[in-house]
């Protein structure tokens, strides 16, 4: 279970409203300083820019459960970091580089672990775009990532693929088809498929780097 960040009460010495008055700047400074009010002041900032982060994860991950997820992680990552922030820039400038940089890398060990299910889905899909509800956009980006991921495969994988997704054949007919064993027919599809889901992982880490 991730580490989360637990707001703390605030002390006797100053007290919320006076805080809240305060800078980005000059809270980040009294955080950094982690004197008596440190904990106060961080609690403050974050409060202020907390709704700002989890659309920020929101928009990146497209996925409200994950999004809460990343914001609790991202800021324990600004709680661990705050004092690299130098100030040349605005905080939510700073703040917005931890966001993209720890979506990435979320979204990408959210990727590896695709099912061999969700992949089959996927190349299902491929061949049924219209039945699919998706932006313009995204079907254009998702197709042009699958066509890429299965154009990359040997002649037998897709001839494999091709048989069971497009034709419809199931194990059996695919195992008459090809002239093989029920079982090379199913280790055929299998690996053809571990070969399709590496290829696409692959695709999906490239595209996140590009965009880091």
């Amino acid at each position: 279970m991730p580490a989360t960040y637990t707001k703390p009460e605030l002390s006797q010495q100053r007290t919320g409203n006076d805080l809240a008055a305060w800078s980005d700047d000059a809270l980040i400074q009294l955080a950094v300083d982690k004197g008596s009010n440190a904990d106060n002041a961080f609690a403050i900032l974050i409060d202020r820019h907390r709704r700002w982060i989890l659309r920020g994860c929101l928009f990146r991950l497209s996925n409200h459960h994950d999004a809460e997820d990343a914001t609790q992680d991202v800021i324990m990552r600004v709680y661990a970091c705050l004092h690299q922030f130098q100030g040349r820039a605005k905080f939510r400038t700073w703040l917005n580089t931890i966001i993209v940089n720890y979506c990435n890398t979320f979204a990408v060990r959210r990727a590896k672990y695709v099912t061999r299910d969700h992949i089959e889905q996927l190349i299902e899909i491929h061949q049924q775009e219209e039945e699919v509800v998706v932006t313009p956009h995204e079907a254009h980006a998702e197709q042009a990532q699958i066509n890429q991921a299965l154009l990359s495969l040997s002649d037998n994988a897709q001839q494999v693929l091709r048989l069971r997704f497009y034709v419809g054949y199931s194990l059996e007919e695919i195992a008459e088809h090809l002239q093989l064993s029920l079982s090379a027919a199913k280790a055929r599809l299998y690996r053809a498929i571990e070969q399709f889901k590496h290829l696409y992982i692959r695709l999906e880490e490239g595209k996140f780097t590009a965009c880091a």
